[in-house]
């Protein structure tokens, strides 16, 4: 997407050549229509990021199991720019339990480091995958690789699109892989949106809140291991793929680095020495 066009001035001439005459000529006073929604100058575009407001105690209970935060992080460790996919999952009582993570092939962008699209395709056929499985899409996900995972404009028009278009609720969520060298796993916050207009007409984009959530520590499945290894397939020949023997910080590598994650969310020597061995040859 790209951003907004600048806008175009036109000059006036101001210096009068005539003589001054012994009245003054009154012009009738030009009404200035204000813009209905502010216009955004470069430095406003629709990649801007939003810091997300403060989440209040009366909004939904939200459970992240480690099969789902483990995928969304495995996914977004694979590559420079943004991926995507599917949340999975299942809202009983009023709280929100997400299961797993399904990866969406993303259409290739020249500027993919800050944008991602699902490519249809492959959003209906995971969609029919997961419903296969008996669980519902509860959200999306998608990457912000070195920068906060607060949501861009572009990020809240999108998710209140999706809110819109589902019949419950819909959450979204931003992993951030290559920015904390102390958060090993990624940097994660999940969101919604809420519709107000005054402030759309004052800012140039609805307000987006940050949801809290639990995390909850189950086994991965083995499905889950196997998801991965093909995960890693899929992103190891790709252009931007993540090269597992450069250097990300502080002299650890981009193999490493991995290798730690994994460790972070306690898979089995066996499962760490296949998904680390899968990635580095």
């Amino acid at each position: 997407m790209q951003d907004f066009p600048s806008e175009k001035h036109q000059s006036e001439n101001l210096t009068d050549t005539k003589a001054p005459t012994s009245q003054t000529e009154i012009l009738p006073a030009k009404r200035v229509r204000k813009p209905r929604f502010p216009k955004l100058t470069r430095t406003q575009s629709l990649h801007e990021l939003v810091p997300l407001i403060a989440a209040s105690s009366s909004m939904i209970s939200v459970t992240i199991h480690k099969e789902a935060y483990f995928m969304m992080s495995l996914h977004a460790h694979l590559y420079h720019h943004e991926i995507i996919g599917w949340m999975a999952g299942k809202l009983t009582d009023g709280s929100l339990e997400i299961e797993s993570a399904y990866p969406v092939k993303e259409i290739d962008h020249e500027n993919g480091r800050i944008n991602v699209e699902m490519d249809i395709d492959s959003a209906v056929n995971v969609r029919s995958e997961i419903e296969e499985r008996g669980l519902n899409i509860v959200g999306w996900y998608h990457s912000h690789p070195t920068f906060d995972p607060d949501p861009s404009r572009l990020d809240i028009d999108n998710q209140l699109s999706y809110q819109k278009a589902s019949e419950s609720m819909f959450i979204g969520c931003i992993i951030t892989p290559y920015l904390s060298t102390s958060k090993i796993e990624g940097i994660l916050s999940l969101f919604n949106v809420q519709v107000n207009n005054e402030q759309l007409k004052r800012v140039g984009h609805h307000p987006a809140f940050s949801i809290r959530y639990s995390y909850l520590q189950t086994p991965l499945s083995q499905d889950a291991i196997k998801r991965a290894l093909k995960l890693i397939q899929t992103y190891k020949h790709l252009n931007k793929s993540i090269n597992p023997s450069r250097v990300w910080k502080r002299g650890i590598t981009y193999g490493q680095k991995l290798r730690l994650l994994l460790e972070k969310f306690e898979l089995s020597p066996e499962q760490i020495n296949d998904i680390y061995k899968a990635f580095i040859d």
